[in-house]
């Protein structure tokens, strides 16, 4: 798929490298053109230096999504130049092709991540977990924020007063069962209290109404731009929804991946409620930083209207719950602080160029 031309960064040359056709991933033979594509990725170093030349890079930077990151790997090696890993999801445990298939890709990753010069991973729980794993240890870089990203110095005002009509905001992708059940549950919940939740996705009506979020009580706001999505909830939002799924199927991502969306969430100055198990990442971030969050760690529709109630109480509750989020969100998100780490890593390698 093709970026898209305002989100490429500015003076940077962009190329494109052909690898098979997006039709068959929505086929019942998926799973197995998924598996084709994987197999033959590193046989398409060839096609990268034909791209490239007669540009000599000093360094291969990849995330390990899909399949490209096997390619990234085998060009390094060609050109015995460093190569850093970014990890986002945990890649070996998805599901996403035949077993066998998966045993071979989680060999392919272990050689790969034991081999990069840096291992980038989205959470604490990723990084400790991968070195006992691959015996190897890695750097944290947590999501980052924009350069552009919009800053305030205390949350709104009128989070001090009582609310008795709840307005959330559900900000990302919907693509598991698990993650439906919970944003599902809470617009029930916020239903039985005159409340509504305001849905910012990829996913028109349609797609909404296959998996039951078309609720009277619930408005599809389409994609927006990070910024003005951060405007938005901060003058409409009465609190930003995290959840995580309980589905025993999800754990291992739930356990080591990071909600990126906490990333412009904690931007906004406005109360977050986090939905997860207790093992889940959102969980154990939001217990390192007491008051940041409402948290709600069990299945049971009555603590989670429990947690509604709070957030709806008057006082300094949420007031106070938003300003430690805007405060750690700055601490641990922030474009300086990201970058600065990254680039610090990316050097171990040589005199690298970074802007």
């Amino acid at each position: 798929m093709r970026s898209l031309p305002r989100r490429r960064l500015p003076g940077v040359s962009y190329g494109e490298l052909a690898i098979g056709s997006a039709r068959p991933l929505y086929t019942r033979f998926a799973r197995y053109y998924r598996t084709w594509l994987t197999w033959r990725a590193s046989g398409l170093v060839n096609r990268i230096g034909a791209n490239l030349a007669p540009f000599q890079p000093e360094a291969v930077l990849s995330v390990a999504h899909g399949h490209s990151w096997i390619t990234a790997a085998a060009y390094a090696r060609r050109l015995n130049v460093p190569l850093h890993l970014i990890c986002h999801d945990d890649l070996p445990k998805i599901n996403d092709l035949p077993e066998w298939a998966c045993a071979w890709r989680e060999r392919q990753f272990a050689k790969i991540y034991r081999a990069a010069l840096s291992r980038f991973c989205v959470s604490p729980y990723m990084e400790a977990e991968y070195t006992t794993r691959y015996g190897v240890s890695g750097d944290v870089l947590f999501p980052s924020r924009g350069t552009n990203c919009p800053e305030y110095e205390s949350p709104p005002l009128r989070l001090r007063d009582e609310c008795t009509s709840l307005t959330a905001v559900y900000a990302g992708s919907i693509n598991s069962a698990g993650y439906a059940d919970s944003v599902r549950l809470l617009a029930e919940c916020l239903g039985e209290l005159n409340g509504r939740l305001l849905i910012y996705s990829p996913l028109d009506i349609d797609d909404l109404r296959r998996i039951g979020l078309d609720r009277p009580n619930i408005q599809n706001c389409g994609l927006v731009p990070f910024d003005q999505l951060i405007r938005q909830c901060r003058e409409t939002a009465d609190f930003l929804y995290v959840p995580m799924s309980f589905e025993p199927k999800d754990r291992s991502n739930m356990e080591l991946s990071f909600p990126s969306k906490l990333t412009d969430y904690t931007a906004a100055g406005v109360p977050l409620l986090v939905r997860g198990p207790e093992y889940c990442s959102a969980a154990r971030w939001i217990s390192d930083y007491p008051g940041i969050a409402e948290s709600v760690r069990t299945v049971d529709k009555s603590d989670l209207a429990a947690a509604l109630a709070r957030l709806g109480s008057a006082g300094t509750h949420r007031f106070d719950m938003a300003a430690e989020s805007l405060k750690v969100g700055r601490e641990q998100f922030s474009f300086s602080s990201i970058h600065r780490k990254f680039v610090v890593a990316i050097r171990k390698g040589g005199k690298v160029e970074c802007v």
